[in-house]
């Protein structure tokens, strides 16, 4: 099921525009979005910054929107709905950037037509009602210039996504080009130099090394080597202490948290959505005269929309859980206006709010208090150790008291591959260990990870250095020797592809021939830039002198080409109209990723606390 969540909101957070985001507006029950006092900035697009409170009210929103099997499953702090709404909320705001920079703007015409065909609740049999907007827009408190703003820059946005998806990207003929240029074959002739086939007779000299390790210092250069001595604590070691929890702390902690043993009412209910407020109240009518709620709604050809779960109010809006959670067992509430249209609730079911008794909680509650027990020795002994250290009692001295052990290690800093989970190969400690002097001892730092802290000492610092001359010369003499080999190759590449190119037959035991056949969608050798000259190069010709991987050098002969069949390309057609069937999402993607640099996205702390 998360699989086509990530999908289906995917697809929302790429077109952007299901619905008007005039509605989220709405449903925030606030006028002014982003007018909100300055509180911490939760990140920043362009020179607009965006709270955390503007960010947590857009992020509950959404959530309401979602349909109820979707939060019963995954909760409102699942991670991965955060992650999609805030690149929503991101998208939508650089898309209001750049409206601006190009100064799209919209009429009176089109915002017209928008509210009469896309906002079903502000009409009254068939027609615009200035009076439904009027108490619309006093119950939201906002003002009349407000919403016919955020109507036009809605409009403006969509104009912009419209323009860069216009293309008609699977377009037939298109596709029958792209296939065959895909699934064409050649045959070629690659032209590749050995350049250790080449002899060298002469030796360098003393110069010419030296001039060789000035180009490749690095490879010669003894990185710096600290000595280090250190300890590391963590969670668990606090965990170890057994100490029983008295009655008195259970029934303590169970009155001061009581909010967390409470199930909250829940309801079942079925809900008929209705155009317009006349059709919802003639069908009201019907229903308290006695008429079956599911055969009414199967008459005007809809789902009841029974919820398979009891929900509770955290699901809906404010004004809709208000409504279904006033109803009685199988009473129907009076038509009420919502963003969506006209809707009637029937709440069939009601789980009443449950308090769980402490009894029933005890061993949640014995769980919490140990692990804060837990959590407390843990920031203290990271207290005590720090305040031991300010007082200059050496580390041997601390790991002792504490009943920790010491550890000595030799480090550098360049490691050929860093491990988070091994202490000597962790970015935070390696940090920490170079950045301090020799026989100064770090504070406490925890920032590894599960919750572990550790202390090093700095015994000893070896600095780096280039080794000696003498002890390397027949390393310096081997890449001097390569350096006139590759210099020997491109002078005799050079002139085998002028006879190649003239068609002159050559003996050249330097160079290798390779026969192959080559097609674009099963090219792993060649780089973009030189595919695309190969297959432009006619046949019998002769590409131009590629650059390869470690300064070689390579040219390439086109023999022959054969194109794929009707019936291949057909069959061909239709695994590449796959992929383009996504091509519109990956354009779009793209060109947020181009308003992201362009307008300068910055995120400060998007954290949301647990709802």
């Amino acid at each position: 099921m998360l699989a086509a969540l990530r999908k289906s909101l995917n697809h929302i957070v790429t077109k952007i525009f299901l619905g008007l985001l005039i509605l989220t507006f709405i449903l925030w029950g606030s006028g002014d979005i982003f007018r909100s006092s300055k509180e911490d900035i939760a990140f920043k697009v362009g020179n607009v910054e965006y709270t955390k409170s503007e960010w947590e009210k857009f992020y509950c929103v959404q959530f309401d929107r979602l349909g109820d099997e979707y939060k019963q499953v995954y909760g409102i702090n699942n991670k991965e709905l955060q992650d999609l709404f805030l690149k929503q909320l991101i998208n939508s705001a650089l898309l209001k950037e750049e409206v601006n920079r190009l100064g799209i703007s919209i009429g009176d015409d089109a915002v017209k037509y928008e509210i009469i065909n896309n906002m079903p609740g502000l009409m009254r049999n068939g027609k615009f009602d200035k009076d439904l907007l009027t108490n619309f827009l006093k119950r939201m408190n906002i003002s009349e210039a407000f919403f016919i703003e955020k109507i036009r820059e809605e409009l403006a946005q969509k104009i912009l996504v419209e323009v860069v998806l216009s293309g008609n990207l699977l377009n037939n003929t298109l596709l029958e080009q792209i296939t065959q240029a895909l699934y064409s074959k050649i045959e070629i002739e690659v032209y590749q130099p050995n350049i250790y086939y080449f002899d060298v007779k002469s030796d360098p000299t003393d110069d010419e090394l030296q001039s060789v390790l000035e180009a490749n210092k690095e490879l010669f250069t003894v990185p710096e080597k600290r000595s280090v001595t250190f300890f590391k604590f963590n969670l668990e070691d606090a965990a170890k202490v057994d100490e029983k929890i008295s009655q008195e702390e259970l029934e303590d902690f169970y009155k001061e948290r009581s909010y967390l043993f409470i199930l909250p009412e829940k309801r079942k209910f079925l809900k008929i959505v209705f155009a317009d407020e006349k059709q919802a109240k003639l069908s009201y009518n019907k229903l308290a005269s006695g008429e079956d709620f599911a055969n009414l709604a199967k008459a005007l050809k809809q789902d009841a929309g029974l919820n398979s779960q009891a929900v509770s109010k955290d699901g809906f809006s404010e004004d809709v859980a208000n409504i279904i959670f006033s109803l009685k067992q199988n009473e129907i509430s009076n038509p009420i206006i919502t963003p969506f249209g006209w809707c009637i609730f029937k709440v069939i079911d009601i789980v009443p709010e449950f308090v769980q008794h402490i009894e029933v909680v005890k061993k949640e509650i014995e769980r919490q208090i140990t692990e804060q027990r837990c959590y407390d020795r843990y920031l203290k002994k990271i207290q005590d150790i720090g305040r031991d250290i300010t007082q200059n009692i050496s580390i041997e001295t601390i790991a002792a008291s504490y009943g920790l052990k010491l550890q000595n290690a030799n480090i550098t800093f360049d490691t050929a591959e860093h491990d988070e989970k091994n202490i000597l190969q962790n970015k935070v400690f390696l940090n920490t260990a170079f950045s301090i002097q020799e026989g100064v001892t770090s504070g406490v730092i925890s920032s590894l990870p599960d919750s572990e802290s550790f202390v090093v000492r700095i015994n000893q610092i070896v600095p780096s250095y280039v080794v000696v001359f003498d002890q390397i010369k027949d390393k310096l003499a081997a890449i001097w020797k390569e350096g006139i080999q590759k210099k020997m190759a491109v002078s005799i590449i050079n002139n085998v592809r002028d006879k190649v190119v003239r068609d002159e037959k050559f003996v050249e035991p330097g160079i290798k021939i390779t026969k192959k056949f080559l097609s674009i969608s099963s090219n792993k050798e060649f780089s973009i830039e030189n595919l695309i000259e190969i297959f432009n190069t006619p046949v019998n010709q002769v590409t131009r002198i590629f650059d390869a991987d470690h300064d070689e050098q390579f040219f390439v002969k086109i023999l022959s080409v054969q194109k794929p069949s009707k019936a291949e390309i057909k069959k061909a057609a239709k695994q590449e109209a796959v992929k383009l069937n996504n091509l519109q999402d990956i354009i779009l993607n793209d060109y947020f990723l181009h308003l992201q640099k362009a307008h300068k996205v910055k995120l400060y702390d998007v954290a949301l606390p647990n709802f």
